[in-house]
């Protein structure tokens, strides 16, 4: 067993010895060759998807959370089922707001062409004709460009 005394001056003496001679290292080629590696076996994507899955539902186990006294009571589930129907029945109301919001500003567009190309072919005499009434089809006439100036008149 080698034994390095505490002595400072034998330690410099120790410390200046040379190293002994080791063989030299032998080429790579003598070596034994390598273990190959394995490629990993390639996974399918189901398998791929079910391992993220693993890794995801395992991140938490232990974490204190316990489920065995997990148990509602009647009164608990009507007061669920309750609260869902009036959040269903806000969105539905806020929805039926938003189409009808939407069908208004379509009809104010349509109202707003027809007025504008009633009035830029002057095919109508009054402004009401121009406007549709709720019972009524529209009435705003165009004629083709083969139509007589007589049979303008006329409509």
């Amino acid at each position: 067993m080698n034994y390095i005394p505490n002595d400072p001056k034998t330690i410099n003496v120790y410390l200046k010895t040379p190293a002994p001679n080791r063989p030299p290292q032998p080429d790579v080629d003598d070596r034994r060759p390598l273990k190959k590696k394995k490629k990993p076996a390639t996974m399918s994507e189901d398998a791929k998807a079910l391992s993220m899955i693993r890794q995801i539902t395992d991140r938490y186990v232990g974490h204190g959370y316990d489920n065995r006294d997990l148990e509602a009571c009647f009164d608990d589930i009507m007061k669920e089922e309750r609260r869902s129907a009036r959040i269903a029945r806000e969105e539905d109301e806020m929805e039926a707001k938003l189409i009808a919001e939407e069908e208004e500003r379509e009809r104010q567009r349509k109202l707003l062409k027809l007025r504008h190309l009633c009035l830029r072919y002057q095919m109508v005499t009054k402004e009401e004709d121009c406007l549709p009434l709720a019972t009524e089809p529209l009435r705003c006439y165009f004629p083709s460009s083969t139509t007589p100036l007589a049979e303008l008149e006329t409509i």
